[in-house]
């Protein structure tokens, strides 16, 4: 039945990863179907950052259906011609190193309690695959290309951590999504026009 559900989850993922690529807010309704099911899956496997992390996408994914649909969504004439673009936001360096500083602050206290008050059965790499993750959704959820450098790195991080644990699909996802990463940076990076 675990397997069954994680296949499913598997599933949900790789859709939501190509309406991630296509700038498409159908990805944040995928995102909240595949969360609940990690939810699930994660706390049977005792890694409770990530479950904790899949809490936080639910939220994140109605802040980011709202921020998108208002701002960012789908194509934008980028000229006279009629040439389309992808809606992406410029990071200030100034919003870039304090979101840094705070994902770097949640990494320290999950790893801290995840390491002494918990079973977790990976707290070093479970807390900063979730503090990198949470860091990566928001700036998602802002449309800031810099996303698919932190999403590479989560992915890959990813990808160890779920072979570690017996999670073999959801391993599997992970190194789809890091090859999607980076086409997704260089999608976005090709076809975006900048906003203020």
């Amino acid at each position: 039945m675990d397997l069954a559900i994680e296949i499913f989850g598997v599933a949900a993922g790789l859709l939501y990863v190509f309406f991630e690529i296509k700038h498409s807010n159908l990805m944040w309704i995928l995102g909240m179907v595949m969360s609940a099911v990690y939810i699930y899956i994660y706390a049977a496997g005792g890694l409770y950052a990530s479950m904790g992390f899949q809490m936080y996408y639910l939220v994140m994914s109605i802040y980011g259906i709202i921020q998108w649909k208002r701002n960012y969504s789908g194509k934008v004439e980028e000229d006279v011609a009629g040439g389309g673009g992808i809606r992406v936001r410029k990071m200030e360096k100034g919003h870039a190193v304090i979101s840094s500083l705070l994902a770097t602050g949640v990494f320290l206290l999950m790893y801290y309690i995840l390491g002494d008050y918990t079973d977790d059965s990976q707290p070093a790499l479970d807390s900063l695959v979730t503090a990198l993750s949470i860091l990566a959704t928001y700036w998602l959820s802002r449309s800031y290309l810099s996303q698919w450098i932190v999403w590479i790195i989560v992915d890959i991080l990813s990808v160890v951590m779920y072979m570690r644990q017996g999670l073999f699909p959801t391993a599997f996802l992970y190194f789809f999504y890091s090859t999607a990463a980076f086409y997704g940076y260089y999608y976005w990076r090709k076809n975006r026009v900048v906003l203020k």
